[in-house]
């Protein structure tokens, strides 16, 4: 199982999100993250793939709030044994040092008002997390795709503690 983390940069009730340009989700509007590698930690791990995606900003790792810790399957996969296991972050946005650019990984970064999120070019499942987290709710959970991994077949969030988002 892959563990990675995704971290979503608020500020004045605004998103920063850009496109995937390589990897899962090309095309589609995510949030800045990537695999953790090693023993490294998931703060660790967000700060490094902001860092790398952003085209050099800077966060502090406690800018970060743990806010979600999904499961993703694919088609009849067994529960238990998901394809990855994904650590979602809210990030405070007006502590970021530098200005994020495009990159090799992500496209041109847009901020977008939380209620105006551009749901219809981002991967499907994205507005059930988002909608719990960029609101202040902490969930746990698991999402399962169809084989072609383009819509949600499956699905719970259910409320947590932080002490619950372990990856």
């Amino acid at each position: 199982m892959k563990k990675a983390t995704i971290l979503y940069q608020v500020e004045n009730n605004e998103v920063l999100l850009a496109k995937k340009k390589r990897k899962v989700g090309v095309g589609y509007y995510f949030g800045y993250g990537g695999k953790v590698e090693g023993d490294e930690t998931p703060e660790a791990c967000t700060v490094r793939e902001f860092n790398q995606e952003s085209g050099g900003c800077e966060i502090a790792e406690d800018s970060l709030k743990r806010m979600a810790l999904i499961d993703f399957y694919r088609g009849d996969m067994p529960f238990g044994d998901p394809l990855f296991q994904v650590l979602f972050f809210v990030g405070d946005g007006s502590k970021m040092k530098g200005t994020p650019v495009e990159t090799e990984e992500m496209g041109k970064p847009d901020k977008f008002a939380i209620h105006k999120l551009p749901l219809l070019e981002m991967k499907p499942g994205d507005e059930l997390i988002l909608n719990e987290i960029l609101f202040g709710k902490m969930v746990k959970g698991f999402l399962r795709f169809n084989a072609d991994t383009d819509e949600v077949i499956e699905y719970e969030l259910k409320p947590c503690l932080e002490s619950d988002l372990v990856l």
